[in-house]
């Protein structure tokens, strides 16, 4: 069942802004991003381990993809602002086709 008495809600999160780039450093708990908007501005920022999705935690390396999403979420009729962040080259299944295309698309960004 769906609703507030249960504390389930249907979820749809709308994205506003989308941010590519790619991991700078790291010192294990923080990670230092160099991101690009739509628009080509870029941007420099640190981010919080705690961000990512907790299977990509261990994964985050200097040159690791990075895609950032903003936006917000409706949890039943309640709007909640977000920012969605995850490494572009995570999967359960790892294979190599997959890791040389994201490295390439990566390559293609020019920051």
């Amino acid at each position: 069942m769906v609703g507030p008495e249960t504390g389930y809600f249907h979820r749809r999160f709308i994205g506003r802004e989308s941010f590519r780039g790619l991991v700078a450093g790291t010192d294990g708990t923080r990670f230092h991003a160099v991101i690009q908007d739509r628009n080509g501005d870029k941007y420099e920022y640190d981010f919080s381990d705690d961000e990512l999705p907790e299977k990509q935690r261990a994964d985050v390396r200097v040159g690791s993809p990075v895609v950032i999403h903003i936006g917000f979420e409706y949890r039943g009729s309640t709007k909640i602002n977000m920012m969605k962040i995850y490494l572009a080259n995570y999967e359960r299944k790892k294979s190599a086709t997959r890791a040389e295309l994201i490295k390439r698309k990566a390559a293609s960004w020019t920051f």
